[in-house]
């Protein structure tokens, strides 16, 4: 079926035959349809004025070159190339009002772009997420959005493993802390990053030196604290400990778990919070 149809385009345009398009006239900003357009195609000679936003045009296959005219409307030049598989064209018109705007608004966009690629160079990662979500708005087309996004993966891709080895390296060397540095740092450019998040862990077991299955005795559990009272410390604690308050946090871990002793989040954060003060002890 498909060699049969590629005969019959092949055929179409051996003969010539005139091939009927579609055209859509629109704002460039609002998007809005533009009726009442005077359109022109220069090398027939033809012209007419259109009443609908959409018009349609029987046309042999080649290049055109088509001028549109509309009240309150830049002059719209274009040419075309008409064929069976090329016969449907959207052209947008821009406001003689809307001009400046526009190159205002491509002016800044300039800026920005040029500040993402300074981002990048000094791996400022954060910087670079900020900017590529104020980029988006800017209605880029899909190519320089795809470039912009690949030029950031790579960047952070390569980023990352070259502060990898350098984390492996010490962590080999027993500088634990030094280590830990390192590894903290890919997760601030890759949160996601499985082989730092293990690392860390381990990192943090290997300087706390307590064993898993370490709790305190039941006997200094002062049951006065109802379990949404404790769940609402304990979410405090968490927030304390991921802003790096980690006197702050133990304190409250640790009253959690004379409360509960069996608190499982607790008692595991504890251990964190623990390793990581010993670490900045030791910086």
């Amino acid at each position: 079926m498909a060699n049969f149809i590629a005969i019959l385009i092949i055929f179409a345009q051996l003969n010539n035959e005139p091939i009927n398009i579609q055209c859509t006239v629109r704002d460039s900003i609002s998007r809005d349809s533009i009726p009442l357009v005077h359109v022109t195609f220069e090398n027939l000679g033809k012209s007419f004025n259109t009443r609908q936003s959409s018009f349609y045009v029987s046309l042999p296959s080649t290049t055109y070159s088509i001028i549109l005219e509309a009240d309150a409307y830049e002059k719209f030049v274009k040419s075309i190339n008409v064929s069976l598989e090329n016969n449907s064209f959207v052209f947008e018109m821009v406001k003689v009002t809307d001009r400046r705007w526009l190159r205002a608004r491509q002016d800044t966009l300039h800026i920005y772009l040029d500040s993402l690629d300074s981002a990048l160079e000094r791996r400022n990662f954060s910087a670079t997420k900020r900017l590529i979500i104020v980029i988006e708005n800017f209605n880029c087309s899909e190519y320089v959005l795809d470039s912009i996004y690949k030029s950031y993966d790579l960047t952070k891709t390569t980023w990352a493993d070259s502060i990898l080895l350098i984390a492996q390296e010490l962590e080999d060397s027993t500088k634990y802390a030094d280590a830990y540095f390192y590894y903290k740092k890919i997760i601030d450019i890759d949160s996601l990053n499985e082989t730092a998040l293990l690392k860390l862990d381990e990192i943090d077991k290997k300087i706390a030196g307590v064993q898993e299955n370490d709790t305190l005795h039941v006997s200094e559990v002062t049951p006065t604290l109802t379990h949404k009272a404790i769940e609402k410390m304990y979410n405090e604690a968490l927030a304390k400990f991921f802003s790096q308050d980690y006197k702050g946090a133990r304190k409250l871990f640790n009253t959690i778990l004379r409360y509960n002793p069996m608190h499982k989040g607790a008692q595991k954060y504890l251990k964190k919070t623990k390793a990581r003060l010993k670490i900045l002890e030791k910086e």
